[in-house]
């Protein structure tokens, strides 16, 4: 079951690849589309190589076929394939169109030859079992087989080594203002290094077999899982040039949901405190996506603080807050904690003489009571009620209130 999930799922990569492609290729001028056509191929031979190498696909070809391990020559056809249109999708992201074309065609013609001549030495070979999962060290010694899996590491390794080498070196030659094409380069030659890495591990594993050496498991099971592992670097890297630059803007979406979530939780004190002035002003989400919404809540939440807090402006104390500024300069507070503690008092004395029923001020006293600025930008505006909920929770409040408020508060 795992080996059938890993091989699946790769195979589910490379389907992803051509799907991604696609569309671009069809809309793509005539000269733009020799970079992205061996793309496509690439995520298609992709897709056919890891698919057959599941072994509950590997047994269905066989059963329909009767043709004892069709799978295992299939996936080494298609890993040439893939190798093949690696090296062609770097050489045209390297050179101009004549150069490419003369380069590619020296690989696919190189590739075609060694796809003939393993067909050929499979022909040739004796009739064995079917061994799948195993293939390369069930057959590194027996005849035709052992030619055709060293030729296929050969040529698998020295095609990868190419793509790796000219991807580097592509990389360091794409303009500054292609960073992000430059780093979708070089994370397809790290993705490559791991099928290199399978190459490298296959091939030690086979020559030490035609010495006796039993090198079995490195050969049959972790080689072949390790080029799984290049996979998804491959679809990040060949993706990453379209979508890497708006990174940046998910950054700061991301930072901005966390800070918004943040001074919610902050200004929850606050508006406990204040509902009960008048919790019909709650605003009730409509829409499964404002209940979840982070923003919505946040900016209700502002909202429905500054519509109490209007309220209770015509129960503050004009006097209260030049005793609660001086107070607050005395203990040698900053300005802004000082402001944030100054109106917190203010709202401490004005919600208690609002739950005593008491009589609303002049106009002439309510001039002199700072209030919440409705002229500030959200942001600010949230700033500062985030500051008045933090205040509420601070030892200094009670001291900023003064006494003839406290004995009121206690009739």
């Amino acid at each position: 079951m795992g080996s059938n999930l890993a091989y699946l799922l790769s195979a589910a990569c490379g389907a992803a690849i051509f799907i991604y492609k696609l569309p671009a290729l069809l809309r793509a001028p005539q000269q733009a589309r020799r970079t992205i056509r061996p793309l496509c191929l690439g995520g298609l031979v992709t897709f056919a190589s890891f698919f057959f190498a599941a072994p509950t696909i590997a047994e269905q070809a066989r059963a329909l076929t009767g043709i004892a391990n069709l799978a295992p020559l299939l996936v080494h056809i298609f890993s040439i394939g893939v190798v093949c249109a690696a090296q062609t999708l770097v050489l045209n992201w390297r050179f101009d169109a004549p150069q490419a074309w003369q380069r590619s065609r020296r690989v696919l013609i190189g590739g075609a030859v060694v796809m003939t001549a393993m067909c050929v030495l499979f022909a040739l070979s004796p009739r064995v079992e079917e061994r799948h999962l195993d293939f390369t060290m069930a057959f590194a010694t027996t005849p035709y087989l052992a030619e055709f899996i060293i030729l296929y590491f050969v040529a698998y390794l020295l095609g990868f080594c190419d793509v790796v080498y000219q991807c580097w070196r592509g990389a360091r030659d794409t303009p500054d203002d292609k960073k992000w094409l430059r780093r979708g380069i070089r994370l397809t030659a790290i993705g490559m290094l791991f099928t290199v890495a399978y190459a490298v591990i296959s091939v030690v594993a086979v020559v030490a077999a035609w010495f006796g050496v039993d090198l079995s498991y490195w050969g049959a099971f972790v080689a072949p899982r390790v080029t799984t592992l290049g996979v998804p670097e491959f679809l990040v890297a060949i993706s990453i040039a379209s979508w890497g630059p708006r990174l940046p803007s998910v950054r700061q979406a991301v930072r901005n949901w966390w800070t918004s979530g943040r001074d919610c939780r902050r200004l929850r004190p606050l508006w406990t405190l204040l509902k009960d002035v008048d919790p019909r002003m709650v605003h009730t989400p409509r829409t499964l996506a404002d209940r979840i919404s982070i923003e919505f809540r946040l900016f209700w939440r502002v909202v429905e603080i500054n519509d109490w807090l209007e309220r209770l402006r015509a129960l503050a104390d004009p006097d209260l807050a030049t005793v609660a500024a001086h107070r607050a300069a005395d203990v040698g507070l900053p300005d802004e904690q000082a402001a944030a503690l100054v109106e917190a008092a203010q709202i401490r004395v004005a919600l208690r003489a609002f739950f005593r029923g008491a009589p609303r001020r002049t106009r002439a006293a309510l001039e002199g009571t700072p209030a919440p600025e409705n002229k500030h930008a959200f942001a600010t505006e949230r700033g500062r009620l985030v500051a008045v909920a933090q205040a509420l929770a601070s030892p200094h409040l009670p001291g900023l209130i003064p006494d003839q408020h406290e004995a009121e508060a206690t009739r």
